[in-house]
């Protein structure tokens, strides 16, 4: 495994709103991961390819056929994969769960929401992503060069998330999956 680029990642990540990266997608954006896609690896941001380049790079045969292989995976698990390779727990969790960001134990807590769109026909489903701050609100990045907002397509607050958000009408994002993820500084 690239060790050193995983610890310039793991140091990257934040745990507010505030970005000094403006080149992150919505799922860059709620996992924390304050740098630039160039500076990891081509589509750094597709969820999975993160674990797949830290883990298989060194091996070009196995990092192609693990390409393949995590693509082909539910994206819950391409998420848990980069998670696991950046040490951070990944777990289901409740909306209503209040992230402390520091617990107990030393570890950084926060939340992140994950809707997924319904494929068509050769078009795979698509993801975005929210990151809930301390004061429970949710806040999400619309692409790379939206600003993070906590606002949904209808104008209101994200404090309690919709079943479904619609930004065009052929991408419908619906049933939002919640996850608690954890990590120790």
């Amino acid at each position: 495994m690239n060790e050193l680029l995983r610890e310039k990642v793991r140091d990257s990540i934040h745990f507010d709103s505030e970005r000094r990266s403006t080149d992150v997608n919505c799922y860059a954006f709620a996992v924390g991961i304050d740098m630039d896609e160039r500076d990891i690896c081509e589509y750094a941001f597709n969820p999975g390819q993160i674990g797949t380049y830290l883990n298989y790079y060194d091996n070009s045969r196995n990092y192609q056929t693990m390409m393949a292989y995590m693509f082909s995976r539910p994206i819950e698990d391409r998420v848990g994969f980069d998670m696991e390779t950046l040490g951070i727990e990944f777990s289901d969790a409740s909306e209503d769960e209040l992230s402390e960001y520091v617990d107990e134990e030393g570890y950084y807590n926060w939340l992140i929401a994950m809707y997924k769109t319904r494929p068509r026909f050769l078009v795979p489903s698509d993801i975005h992503c929210l990151r809930k701050n301390h004061d429970g609100i949710w806040v999400h990045k619309l692409g790379r060069d939206g600003n993070p907002s906590m606002i949904d397509p209808n104008g209101e607050v994200i404090t309690v998330l919709p079943e479904e958000l619609v930004y065009d009408k052929r991408k419908i994002y619906t049933s939002p999956s919640v996850y608690k993820l954890r990590m120790k500084r």
